[in-house]
């Protein structure tokens, strides 16, 4: 795999998440830029990818999922607890672990052999239908700036492009993203 392709497969993944929480439970998950997997506009997971390059192509990747799935609210920390839920939480039952793990594996094997063989088009346009980023106002913090702007889209290795406030349009692969309604700055 060429390494800048990359982010698709964090991209996948939240996209595999959302699409199995549907399947079991009929509940419409949000996806935020970058790995962000969301319940009625809580976080209830979240997607992130180690990689080994090697002279220029990937190694391994190392790909870690988390999602609430039986996780009881009051049990989180309460720094947390209010932006936070479970599938639990939000559908009112418990859900089987192994049930959600097979059918995300399934699903992801699927998608990515898909990948493989006709790009990444697919994954990237049904990540947008599942966007609650795009075309939003967000503010957009890195390493070196903080500043506000409207998410556009995602282009074909994942970035999420942003016009900024001053109409100058950049292309993210990393940063922390968030709707001006839910960040203090």
């Amino acid at each position: 795999m060429d390494p800048r392709g990359l982010p698709v497969i964090g991209l996948l993944a939240s996209v595999v998440v959302a699409e199995a929480v549907e399947e079991m439970s009929g509940l419409r998950a949000g996806l935020k830029w970058p790995n962000d997997i969301l319940l009625n506009g809580r976080k209830a997971g979240g997607v992130l990818s180690e990689v080994d390059l090697d002279e220029m192509s990937v190694g391994q990747i190392i790909l870690g999922v988390g999602f609430n799935l039986n996780v009881d609210l009051d049990k989180l920390p309460d720094e947390i607890r209010g932006t936070s839920t479970s599938l639990r939480e939000e559908i009112g039952r418990w859900t089987s672990e192994e049930e959600f793990v097979s059918l995300f594996l399934r699903k992801f094997d699927v998608k990515y052999s898909q990948i493989g063989k006709e790009g990444s088009s697919k994954v990237l346009n049904r990540w947008r239908e599942l966007s609650t980023s795009l075309g939003s106002r967000v503010a957009i913090r890195t390493v070196t700036e903080t500043f506000m702007g409207t998410a556009l889209d995602i282009d074909e290795d994942g970035a999420l492009i942003v016009e900024k406030d001053q109409g100058e349009r950049r292309k993210f692969l990393s940063g922390d993203v968030a709707a001006l309604r839910d960040w203090k700055i």
